[in-house]
């Protein structure tokens, strides 16, 4: 149990190097591309997120609040993590 833990942890980690360093080297090209890559990322994630139904982030509060918590809640997470 601890060398899945430890090797997923490690796997973890090493994407996160891997997108950093991927933005860090889109940036010192040029910044639209590193620009690019993160509004691709993000795009794709809220399609991927509305087509399967899991879009809706957990506060009801009806209307445009609703739909603007989502998006600010989904893309915050995503950023952060």
């Amino acid at each position: 149990r601890i060398v899945v833990f430890a090797s997923m942890l490690a796997i973890s980690a090493g994407m996160l190097v891997i997108r950093s360093m991927t933005i860090v080297l889109l940036g010192l090209i040029d910044r639209r591309w590193a620009f690019a890559y993160v509004g691709a990322d993000l795009g794709l994630y809220l399609i991927i997120k509305v087509l399967r139904d899991d879009f809706w982030y957990w506060p009801q509060l009806g209307g445009n609040a609703e739909i603007f918590s989502s998006i600010i809640g989904r893309v915050g997470t995503k950023v952060v993590v």
